[in-house]
């Protein structure tokens, strides 16, 4: 059961960090592509928890337009992807997570990434930029700071799902879960 979690965090990562960084010109559409209509792509690009769907959706796109500290875009069994976006100034805050391992991409902004094994003993500082991904094991202290002037755009995956289905946090005084 672990090996397969694992392998779905890998795939899951490898596919997320392609998906971030190809662009429309790279893609050709087939004819059943085209054919799609506007309503079933505008439902797999809006900002809500997709829930166990096999979809496909334009994880930059979403996490350019989230303004809520963090929103659920898709929470499976094992699996769940979520946006943040983090005002200029603000942080995560200092977190752990006991039973998930976590991935987070950065899309928009600048900021510092913080982890260490006691939530007063962080040993790790790495700025963070567009195109940095941050892997962070169960069990380790961790925070992210944005220290640019505008928010800080990121998606973060964790296997298993950290928070509830349908989870939205306007602001981080919403987060308490």
């Amino acid at each position: 059961m672990k090996k397969t979690v694992i392998s779905l965090c890998i795939a899951a990562v490898l596919f997320i960090s392609l998906a971030v960084t190809t662009t429309a010109a790279d893609l050709t559409c087939e004819p059943l592509c085209q054919a799609r209509s506007k309503n079933q792509i505008g439902a797999a690009n809006s900002l809500e928890d997709k829930g166990d769907a096999s979809i496909v959706m334009s994880i930059e796109q979403l996490v350019r337009q989230n303004t809520n500290f963090r929103i659920a875009l898709w929470t499976g069994d094992l699996l769940q992807l979520t946006a943040m976006s983090i005002p200029a100034g603000s942080e995560i805050g200092m977190e752990q997570h006991k039973d998930e391992d976590q991935f987070i991409y950065v899309i928009e902004g600048h900021g510092t990434y913080y982890s260490g094994p006691k939530k007063d003993k962080m040993t790790y500082e790495q700025a963070i930029e567009p195109g940095s991904g941050v892997f962070v094991p169960k069990g380790k202290w961790h925070n992210i700071t944005n220290d640019g002037s505008g928010p800080l755009k990121l998606f973060s995956v964790y296997a298993p799902p950290h928070h509830k289905h349908g989870t939205i946090h306007k602001t981080e005084a919403d987060d308490v879960e």
